[in-house]
């Protein structure tokens, strides 16, 4: 967009100078080149304000949908973390079972 703005701005400086000059039919050609470069690059400037707009839209979108797949990912490392506490709760939960039994063997022993 800037680009275009510096291109309209230089074609109207020229055609400000051939209107210092006198007018010739190769000045007059050169005018009305000008002229039509200008209208060009205005009707030019429509179709850039949309396209910018269109890849700002998209980025957005992109972020978005780089948000929600961190977000799907977090989910999953939370998931795998509470099933391997739960695993590690289970594991100490059965080791102190087999190690209370042999408790419970000798104690029953020494009661009857």
């Amino acid at each position: 967009m800037v680009a275009i703005q510096e291109k309209i701005s230089n074609v109207l400086a020229q055609l400000r100078s051939l209107a210092t000059i006198e007018l010739t039919p190769p000045s007059q050609s050169s005018a009305a080149r000008l002229a039509s470069r200008r209208l060009t690059l205005e009707k030019e400037k429509p179709a850039l304000k949309a396209a910018l707009t269109k890849f700002d839209a998209e980025d957005a979108a992109d972020l978005v949908r780089l948000r929600m797949d961190l977000a799907a990912c977090n989910t999953t490392f939370i998931e795998k973390l509470v099933s391997l506490i739960h695993e590690r709760i289970n594991a100490e939960r059965e080791a102190a079972a087999e190690g209370s039994v042999p408790l419970a063997k000798r104690l029953d022993r020494m009661i009857v």
